[in-house]
C-alpha cells in the first residue's frame, strides 16, 4: 500500500510529511465484526548537517472538520510502557523514517440507558462510527461521531529533552531532537458503501 504524501513542514533542516494510506474510505456495515482499515502516519527526512534521534512511540492524530472543528476524541495512555533505545531512530543527513499506526473505521454500539428489557429490546442500541487506534506506548485513542464527510488529520510531534532516561534502567539515550512541530494537514473523506 503506498501512503498518500502532503506538503512538508520543515524545522531547522527537519521535514515532516502525514501520510494517509487512502484518501477515500469506504464506511464499514453496521456490524460488529466489520471494519475499514487505515493507516495514518508520519514520516522525517533529516536534511540537515547534524544527527539525530527521533522517537515515535506516543504519536496520536489530531482531527479535525474541513472546517477546523475538532472531532471528539477518547482514550488513555498506559503508564506501564517506556520506550526502549530501539524506539529512538537515528537519522544521518538525508535519512528518512516512516511511522505508521494501523487503525480502525468501525461501528461502536451502545445500549440506550432503557431500565425496561422490553423497552430495551424496542428501541435497541445507540450506534457511533469511530476511528479506533493504537500507538507504540499503549495509548488507545478514538475518535467518535463520524459521519460521511471529509476530515483533516496531522501528528504533533512531541517536544522532547536532548537527552531521556529510559524507562526502569539507568541509561539515557542522547542526541534526540529536541524540537517540536505540528505535521501538514492532510486530508481524507469517508463515503457511504452502496452496495
Amino acid at each position: 500500500m503506498k501512503p498518500f504524501e502532503t506538503r512538508v513542514t520543515e524545522v531547522d533542516g527537519i521535514h515532516f510529511e502525514t501520510l494517509v494510506s487512502e484518501q477515500v474510505l469506504t464506511i464499514p456495515p453496521k456490524k460488529i465484526d466489520a471494519y475499514t482499515p487505515v493507516e495514518f502516519g508520519i514520516r522525517v527526512t533529516n536534511l540537515s548537517s547534524s544527527p539525530y534521534r527521533f522517537i515515535f512511540f506516543y504519536l496520536v492524530p489530531e482531527i479535525v472538520t474541513t472546517d477546523g472543528k475538532q472531532l471528539n476524541k477518547n482514550g488513555g495512555i498506559n503508564p506501564n510502557y517506556s520506550p526502549y533505545r530501539a524506539e529512538f531512530v537515528w537519522l544521518s543527513f538525508g535519512d528518512s523514517v516512516t511511522s505508521l499506526l494501523q487503525c480502525k473505521l468501525l461501528w461502536i454500539f451502545l445500549e440506550k440507558n432503557i431500565p425496561n428489557e422490553r423497552d430495551r429490546n424496542h428501541f435497541g442500541s445507540i450506534s457511533s462510527l469511530v476511528l479506533y487506534g493504537l500507538n507504540n506506548c499503549g495509548h488507545q485513542w478514538m475518535f467518535i461521531d463520524l459521519s460521511p464527510d471529509s476530515y483533516l488529520v496531522r501528528f504533533p510531534y512531541p517536544q522532547m529533552a536532548s537527552e531521556e532516561k529510559l524507562g526502569n534502567i539507568n541509561k539515557n539515550v542522547h542526541d534526540i531532537w529536541a524540537g517540536k512541530v505540528l505535521t501538514p494537514w492532510t486530508e481524507f473523506s469517508l463515503i457511504q458503501s452502496y452496495t
